[in-house]
């Protein structure tokens, strides 16, 4: 696989800190700039949508079901919709992984050269996504691996590029999850509202894992 760099003084957070990304993945995240934002928001929204099947699906699979739903609107050749799809679920599984906030979501949009009205749209929609995606993967997670640990602490904003960001609360959750032969930590940082939202989900999930015991 060739290896190119996008700029080498900035660590992108979706691919854990790493300062080189594909080529490949930072030419289609560059051209989304080249559809139309209505269309563009309807792709990122029905992906984040799919995204949450990656814990059980391949990537093959869900983009081959993704693309049969969203082809006709988006008037795209289903060869080159597989391939921006495929480069927007590898920075979205990237990001779940992570757990990226909004702001680190906009930074490594931008450095891929996203433009700032299609940054706005994706981040929107990663907004509404992100306790459901969160939910997910830890659900994932919790099938296969025991949680050892868990800490939590509250924050502030207290620099923000939008002066409406400032001062807003903020809850990092961290669960460490015991693997076997290592642990593994998995870190997210939430508004009040989605902490509340996300509590409100794991409780459910909670429940449905003891019904199927029972």
């Amino acid at each position: 696989i060739a290896i190119g760099t996008c700029n080498m003084t900035y660590a992108f957070k979706f691919a854990g800190n790493a300062d080189v990304v594909d080529d490949s993945l930072q030419n289609d995240i560059a051209a989304l700039n080249n559809i139309e934002i209505s269309k563009f928001s309807y792709m990122i929204t029905m992906a984040l949508s799919f995204a949450a099947k990656l814990n059980t699906t391949s990537m093959d699979d869900v983009i081959h079901e993704l693309s049969a739903n969203i082809a006709e609107r988006l008037e795209l050749k289903s060869k080159s919709l597989a391939r921006v799809l495929n480069s927007v679920l590898l920075f979205i599984s990237g990001a779940i992984k992570y757990n990226l906030s909004v702001s680190s979501v906009e930074a490594d949009l931008s450095a891929f050269g996203l433009n700032t009205e299609h940054i706005a749209a994706f981040t929107k929609s990663w907004n509404e996504h992100y306790v459901t995606l969160n939910r997910s993967a830890v659900k994932s997670s919790l099938k296969f691996n025991e949680v050892i640990d868990m800490e939590w602490k509250f924050g502030v904003s207290a620099s923000s590029d939008s002066c409406k960001k400032l001062g807003t609360t903020f809850l990092q959750l961290k669960l460490v999850l015991d693997k076997g032969d290592k642990t593994e930590d998995v870190v997210m940082e939430l508004s009040l509202k989605q902490f509340y939202e996300f509590l409100h989900e794991m409780e459910k999930a909670k429940l449905a894992m003891q019904s199927a015991t029972e």
